[in-house]
C-alpha cells in the first residue's frame, strides 16, 4: 500500500517511524501497520510490526495513513475510511514507542478507530463526492469539499478556500499548509484575469477566514504547487511555489503576515508536482516528483543560510522513481535518504545527497 515516515518526535534516539496501509492497488477494508527504523542506518529493527487499525478504506496506492502532531503533543495517523477520516494516536508522554491505541478524544480505540468528527467519505476514487465537490487528499481536508480545505482536527468547520474567497473576486489555484497555528498558504488570481499573488490566511472554524493577506503579487504566475518549513538557521519560513511551468520560486517570509521576499529562481524540469518541504540541521529542502516524460524522477532543491541570507542550490536528479516513493531527512545519521517500494512490493532505502 501507500506509505509515510517521520521521525519520532518523542525518541531520543531520533528513530524513524514507518507507517503504510497493507494492500497495493485496493480499495478494500485492510489494515493499517508501523514499524520502528534505526534512524542511523534506516534499516527496520526486527519484530517492531505492529497492526494499529483495521478499518482503513480508501484506495491503498494514494491515499495511506498520514503522520501528524496534535497541539496537545500527541503523536498520530490520520487515515481514510468509508465513513470518514480516521485517527489513531499516542499519549503525548508515551510510556512506549507504539502504544498508538487511542482516537481524537484520548478513548481507547481497540484496533477499530472512529471516524473524527464532520469528517465524511469522499477518497479517490472510491465513492466520491458529487460534482462539484472534489475527493478528498488527508490531512488536512475536513467536510464536503470543492477545492483544498483547512480545518481544526477535532472540531469546528472546514474553511473551503475556493469558496471563502470566490466573494472577494478571487479564483483558487493551490494551497498548503503554514507552519503556524490555523495558517494557511495560497496562489489565488483575481476572477476572469491575470492578476495574481500570494496569500497567507487564518482559518476562523466557522467556514471562513479570521484574517486575510496579500503576502505577494506574482502578476500572470499561478502556482499549482506550494510548500512552505522553517529554516533551521534563520527561523524564517520559506515557501516554494512554481508560478511558471519549468520553474520553481524561492521566497523567504520573516514572520506572519510579513510580505514575501524572493530568494531565487530554479529552473526545475517539469512539470514539477507533489511538493513537499522539510528541514535538516542546516537546511530547508524542497523534494518534488515529475511524473512522465524523459525527466520523469524524484528532485529536490536545498536552501542553506549564508552569511545570515538565504540562497537556493540547483534543482537536484535524486531518483528514477516518481511514485511509491519518499524523500526525508534522517537526523541520527545527519543524512538525507530516498525510500520506495519495488514492483515486488519490497522497501529499499537510499541515501542521497542534495546539491548546495
Amino acid at each position: 500500500g501507500d506509505f509515510e515516515l517521520a521521525t519520532d518526535p518523542d525518541d531520543p534516539a531520533q528513530n524513524v517511524l514507518f507507517a503504510s496501509n497493507v494492500s497495493g492497488g485496493s480499495t478494500a477494508r485492510q489494515d493499517v501497520v508501523i514499524a520502528r527504523m534505526d534512524g542511523a542506518t534506516g534499516q527496520v529493527i526486527a519484530g517492531t510490526r505492529v497492526t494499529v487499525a483495521n478499518n482503513f478504506e480508501g484506495n491503498s496506492n494514494q491515499n495511506g495513513p498520514s503522520w501528524m502532531r496534535t497541539p496537545a503533543g500527541n503523536l498520530g495517523l490520520l487515515y481514510v475510511g468509508a465513513d470518514g477520516v480516521h485517527g489513531v494516536f499516542r499519549n503525548a508522554n508515551p510510556t512506549r514507542w507504539d502504544e498508538f491505541g487511542y482516537d481524537y478524544s484520548g478513548a481507547p480505540t481497540y484496533g477499530a478507530p472512529p471516524p473524527i468528527p464532520d469528517t465524511t467519505p469522499g477518497f479517490y476514487p472510491g465513492n466520491p463526492l458529487l460534482p462539484p465537490a472534489k475527493a478528498a487528499t488527508i490531512p488536512q481536508y475536513r467536510g464536503p469539499c470543492v477545492s483544498a480545505c483547512y480545518g481544526y482536527y477535532d472540531h469546528g468547520a472546514t474553511t473551503d478556500t475556493a469558496l471563502a474567497i470566490a466573494p472577494l473576486g478571487y479564483t483558487l489555484n493551490a494551497g498548503t499548509q503554514a507552519p503556524w497555528e490555523a495558517m494557511v498558504y495560497f496562489s489565488a488570481c483575481q476572477t476572469g484575469t491575470t492578476i495574481c499573488g500570494l496569500f497567507q490566511a487564518k482559518i476562523d472554524g466557522m467556514g471562513g477566514y479570521a484574517r486575510l493577506t496579500k503576502i505577494a503579487a506574482t502578476g500572470a504566475r499561478t502556482s499549482s504547487s506550494n510548500a512552505a518549513v522553517v529554516h533551521p538557521v534563520t527561523g524564517t519560513v520559506v515557501l516554494f511555489t512554481n508560478e511558471a511551468p519549468g520553474y520553481v520560486t524561492v521566497w523567504e517570509q520573516a514572520a506572519s503576515g510579513a510580505a514575501l521576499a524572493p530568494v531565487a529562481r530554479i529552473a526545475a524540469p517539469g512539470p514539477p508536482d507533489h511538493f513537499r518541504a522539510q528541514a535538516s540541521d542546516t537546511q530547508a529542502v524542497l523534494s518534488y516528483l515529475v511524473r512522465q516524460g524523459a525527466a520523469m524522477g524524484t528532485y529536490a532543491i536545498a536552501v542553506r543560510a549564508r552569511g545570515g541570507a538565504l540562497s537556493a542550490g540547483a534543482s537536484t536528479f535524486i531518483g528514477g522513481r516518481a511514485s511509491g516513493s519518499e524523500f526525508d531527512w534522517f537526523p541520527a545519521a545527519g543524512r538525507w535518504a530516498q525510500t520506495y517500494r519495488t514492483a515486488a512490493g519490497r522497501y529499499m532505502r537510499c541515501w542521497a545527497a542534495v546539491e548546495e
